[in-house]
């Protein structure tokens, strides 16, 4: 194995597999897949990585045949560089994915495994990059025939960064079984976290983790599965001069920002969930839900939280956290299930305005037909401290608002829901299994056996309850079980 150490602000790892790159290529591609090789490019030498180990892809040029990447890591790996004097240095670590922007005329098939620790540690003035793709797609992807994207995490996943300059910002990302910018026929992936995966940052870093899920892909079909089993912890602080407002994003067997004929995902968080922050932006957490994507056809969306969820951050932030819930899109069809058996908390303290939103089941804006399934029999709690002006909470369980098809809702609930805020012109809003704004057949069924409380202090703008209720519809036939 060939190693060239230099001191470089960007360094690249592209982990090698057990199985070769199998491509057929037009003349004048690169070829892959004939190495072990671990190339560190220097800063300015204007050199790309043309040749790869079997793991892993970093560019192929258009071509007409498929492309299979397979790795599989056993060993533990580390990265760790603890130097300062570095702007906009990077971590990257693949296995069994393809991390810059690809094209194939035919189909793609990834599979990655990891079975040994991960981590990366880096220290920076500003702007760390830490990036790690497990069976996943990290850049624009373009294929004329499918894409199936298999990624496994069997052992613990640490990043960590240490940022001390003004102004810092960079990114912490893990993408397992997932994709971004996909563009062509369908799409099938899958993720699955066994394992503890940890994220720490001290400065302005964002952080993502996406398991079996897409973001802005233009697609047929898509099928994405997210399977976590693993606790999930995602932690920012300020440090320095730096504002440590990065964003805190989870999608677990999800779908975003797409356009696509007709998409099904499965969500499934089995473990605990923790996000923190100091000086947040936003906290972000989707389970098999569907936000944003444009399908002319079904959406179905299923996801199942079982495991404690926390979100929690000082300053001005929005607060989201999604559960088998289709949102935008104007979908034909759309049905949403969303199961919560674990406590969820929403914590924010914020001198400036804040906003909490968490919505299980639920659907908005859907141009047909709309059936919401949902099931919550755990705590659900949000709190807003420290003055905040002006701010918002929002709970929606297999609620429906915006839609011109029938409408059928079917919510349970068995815990205590309570929402309360510190803040002058709050606005805080319960739906459970309501309907609003819909102008055909309208039928709820909901039960609620845990207590419903609101309160804020000094004074709330607007409190509002609605539970099998509806408004804003049109003259057709309701019923309300």
């Amino acid at each position: 194995m060939l190693f060239k150490s230099t001191p470089v602000a960007l360094a690249s790892l592209l982990l090698l597999g057990a199985s070769a790159v199998h491509a057929q290529r037009a003349p004048g591609s690169v070829a892959d897949g004939t190495s072990n090789t671990v190339l560190l490019p220097e800063r300015g030498a204007g050199n790309n990585l043309r040749q790869i180990g079997d793991g892993s892809l970093r560019a192929v040029e258009p071509a007409g045949a498929s492309l299979t990447v397979r790795g599989t890591v056993n060993g533990n790996v580390t990265q760790s560089n603890l130097s300062t004097g570095f702007l906009g240095s990077r971590q990257t670590a693949s296995v069994g994915g393809i991390n810059q922007p690809t094209q194939v005329g035919g189909s793609i098939t990834t599979q990655g495994t990891l079975a040994g620790n991960l981590s990366q540690t880096r220290r920076s003035d500003a702007n760390v990059e830490q990036s790690i793709a497990i069976g996943a797609v990290d850049g624009s992807l373009t294929v004329r025939g499918s894409a199936t994207l298999t990624g496994t995490v069997q052992a613990n996943v640490t990043q960590r960064s240490d940022e001390f300059g003004p102004n810092t910002s960079g990114s912490q990302r893990v993408d397992v079984g997932a994709s971004r910018e996909f563009s062509g026929g369908n799409l099938d992936a899958t993720g699955t976290l066994t394992a503890a995966l940890t994220q720490t940052q001290r400065g302005g870093t964002a952080q993502a983790v996406r398991i079996g899920s897409a973001e802005g892909a233009t697609i047929g079909n898509a099928v994405l599965q997210g399977t976590v089993s693993g606790v999930v912890t995602q932690s920012s602080t300020a440090s320095g001069g730096s504002s440590g407002g990065g964003e805190q994003r989870l999608d677990v067997g999800s779908a975003q920002g797409s356009q696509a004929n007709a998409v099904r995902t499965d969500g499934l968080l089995a473990a605990t969930l923790s996000q923190s922050q100091t000086e947040a932006t936003q906290q972000i957490v989707r389970i098999g839900a569907v936000e944003n994507v444009d399908a002319a056809g079904q959406v179905s969306a299923t996801g199942q939280a079982l495991g404690a969820l926390s979100q929690s951050a000082t300053g001005r932030t929005s607060q989201i956290l999604s559960i088998g819930s289709v949102g935008g899109g104007s979908p034909q069809d759309a049905q949403a299930r969303g199961v919560a058996t674990g406590a969820i908390s929403q914590t924010a303290s914020a001198p400036g305005s804040a906003s909490q939103l968490i919505s299980i089941g639920s659907i908005e804006l859907a141009s047909g037909r709309a059936i919401t399934d949902a099931v919550v029999s755990a705590a659900i709690t949000q709190t807003l401290t420290a003055g905040a002006n002006g701010a918002s909470q929002n709970l929606a369980i297999g609620s429906v608002r915006g839609t011109t098809g029938s409408v059928q809702t079917r919510v349970v609930v068995g815990g205590a829901i309570s929402q309360n805020a510190n803040s002058a012109n709050a606005r805080q809003v319960m739906r459970l299994g309501s309907v609003q704004d819909t102008g055909a057949n309208v039928r709820t069924d909901v039960t609620v056996n845990g207590t419903l409380s609101q309160f804020s202090n000094p004074s709330a703008q607007t409190q509002t309850i609605l539970v099998g209720a509806v408004s804003g519809s049109g003259p057709n036939d309701v019923v309300a079980d």
